[in-house]
């Protein structure tokens, strides 16, 4: 019997009931039910089993599951990084990305480009500013969507949110999505700042950064654009005067504002189709449309009145500058580039003849062209000889004629030619005069004077050496100034220079020249006075000017000793001189006979060929004396 069957028998009639005195039927009917609990516990121990396996199966399957779905997790968390990862990456590159399907519809855009445009597109021909290039990309997309071609390029102008003008090169590719669908990728290069620096290239190219107008490539171009269109005009060369001064002395920054000012004052009083250009430092070019010989006239005029003007300094002061201006008409004076150039600039140097500030119109029937060929050539001569320093100082010793010392020295200077001769002052100095380079000579004489000093000084202490200056230096305001800040930066006391200037240097222009004589006396430079004699009013002049020294002139001191008006002369003179103070030096002094004689007339100083030719160095006082010597034998 089943032990549950028997235990619900023993509850039901007791604990020492016998199970053999029931009834055959009862006993039957026990043996079924035990029978039932037997296969009950059969059938409870199989499905034991098989909940068991299957608990164990759905542990399984549920631990795969979660496998899975980590997997799963971390896979779409990698895709989710990835894809942030890209879309910062392409967020961040300065690049235009935008995607379109293959009907150009816009599907994403990366931040460059929304945030550049500010703008929202929905189709990518809207983005084109013009209908030839969509026409031409819409061809062109065929060919790539048929695989005909891997890629396609064009370039257009978009407008940034602030209006600002962007150059895009675009590359257009093809792609697909997830699904397998064609999607049109398109990168624009900003390429803005290239062409930005293309352009300024481009500008540099033909203008002038510091004017800002055009330099001698524009002026080149236009001048054979206007001739080759056989138009009538004129061609202007403006030449700055004395510029060279004006940089050396107030310094390049007042130089440049100068050449500001003449370039606005040229755009101010020309048209917008005249073409005006600095073709160098201080040299201008206007190109005139439409004009004739009629109405040059006015039209020049009315230049030189805006470009002979002023700049105030910094400290207040006013600076002077004038022009110089040449001119040739087109096609009446030339039909080629070079021959008008030349004219105009020939013609210009014609004007400088006249004087500062005015112009001059060439005219081949009144002009010497060959003379004018040949102070052109001058003029380059000399400007060439000051930029590579091509000169030299010779210097002539002055003597005390009463105990046969040397009182100074005259600086006198020579020109190197290219092949290395020396040219003497009287060819090249009254070009230079004529041609308003006088004072670049000037400036360039003083200032390897004082380079002279400041060498010697320290084992020649009593060195004193006279330095010739032009009249139109010296009428120049500047030039005490020019003094002290060469006197400074030499560091050579005033008292060892001397100036020496001409009768004519001041007849015209006597109390300009005063002014600046009398300053410079101020500062301790002693002046002198060169070939007096030659010109009455030098007379009227004696007692009003600042002088140390008088030098007479050489026609008296050559035909001294055989003219006795000459030496009446040069004692009356000598006596003169001396009652205001000054000394009286002889020039062109030839021998022993005539340095005694101009002693007994009361002249102090001698110099000539027979005390000492000038040298390219400082002769002693045993030279000078072994020259007089030799002499005398």
């Amino acid at each position: 019997m089943h032990k549950l069957l028997a235990r619900q028998l023993k509850k039901s009639f007791g604990k020492n009931c016998d199970f053999n005195t029931f009834s055959d039927e009862l006993d039957g009917l026990f043996e079924s039910i035990s029978d039932a609990y037997e296969d009950y516990d059969h059938d409870r121990k199989i499905l034991e089993l098989t909940l068991e396996k299957n608990s164990y199966e759905l542990t399984t399957a549920n631990r795969l599951i979660s496998d899975q779905n980590d997997s799963l997790i971390h896979q779409l968390k990698t895709l989710s990084r990835s894809r942030a990862f890209l879309t910062r990456l392409i967020d961040s590159v300065h690049m235009f990305i935008v995607t379109s399907n293959a009907n150009l519809e816009v599907i994403t855009v990366n931040k460059k480009f929304s945030g550049s445009l500010n703008k929202t597109y929905h189709h990518f021909l809207d983005i084109f500013p013009e209908n030839d290039l969509t026409e031409k990309f819409r061809g062109e997309l065929q060919s790539l969507l048929s695989n005909k071609l891997e890629v396609i390029h064009n370039d257009m102008e978009l407008k940034d949110s602030l209006n600002n003008v962007l150059y895009i090169s675009w590359s257009h590719t093809l792609v697909e999505d997830e699904q397998g669908n064609p999607i049109i990728l398109s990168i624009g290069s900003d390429l803005t700042k290239r062409k930005e620096a293309e352009d300024a290239l481009h500008w540099l190219a033909h203008h002038d950064p510091l004017t800002l107008i055009g330099n001698r490539r524009s002026f080149q171009y236009s001048l054979q654009h206007m001739l080759s269109s056989n138009s009538q005009g004129a061609l202007v060369f403006i030449d700055v005067n004395h510029f060279k001064q004006i940089n050396d002395f107030y310094g390049h920054s007042v130089g440049d504002l100068v050449l500001i000012n003449i370039a606005n004052a040229l755009k101010k009083v020309t048209r917008s189709n005249d073409v005006i250009s600095r073709l160098s430092g201080d040299e201008f070019t206007v190109i005139l449309c439409r004009v004739n010989s009629e109405v040059i006239s006015l039209v020049l005029d009315k230049l030189v009145t805006a470009l002979n003007s002023h700049i105030i300094l910094e400290d207040g002061s006013k600076l002077e500058y004038s022009v110089s201006i040449g001119v040739s008409l087109f096609p009446e004076h030339a039909h080629q580039q070079e021959q008008l150039i030349i004219n105009a600039d020939l013609a210009m140097y014609k004007a400088k003849k006249k004087g500062l500030g005015r112009w001059h119109l060439f005219s081949p029937e009144t002009d010497d062209f060959s003379s004018l060929q040949t102070d052109n050539l001058q003029m380059r001569s000399i400007k060439n000889a000051l930029e590579e320093n091509r000169y030299q100082l010779n210097y002539q010793p002055i003597l005390k004629l009463q105990d046969k010392t040397i009182s100074h020295y005259e600086a006198l200077i020579r020109q190197i030619d290219e092949n290395g001769n020396l040219v003497y002052p009287g060819s090249f100095i009254p070009a230079a005069e004529r041609m308003g380079l006088i004072q670049d000579i000037d400036e360039w004489v003083l200032e390897h004077v004082l380079k002279c000093l400041a060498r010697e000084l320290p084992s020649r202490p009593e060195l004193v050496i006279t330095v010739n200056i032009s009249a139109p230096t010296l009428q120049e305001g500047d030039l005490p100034r020019l003094l002290v800040k060469l006197l400074e930066k030499y560091q050579v006391p005033c008292n060892h220079l001397i100036i020496e200037l001409t009768e004519t240097a001041y007849i015209d222009n006597f109390e300009e020249v005063l002014r600046n004589l009398t300053e410079i006396d101020a500062l301790g430079v002693r002046i002198a006075l060169d070939d007096f004699g030659v010109g009455f009013s030098s007379f009227s002049y004696l007692k009003r000017m600042p002088l140390s020294y008088v030098k007479l002139d050489g026609s008296y001191v050559k035909t001294l000793l055989q003219s006795h008006e000459d030496q009446v002369f040069v004692e009356s003179l000598s006596n003169m001189v001396q009652a205001f103070g000054m000394k009286t030096i002889a020039e062109f002094v030839g021998d022993q006979a005539t340095c005694n004689r101009l002693l007994e007339l009361g002249v102090t100083y001698g110099q000539g060929y027979f005390i000492g030719k000038p040298q390219p160095y400082l002769a002693t006082i045993d030279e000078v004396r072994k020259n007089i010597g030799m002499c005398e034998q």
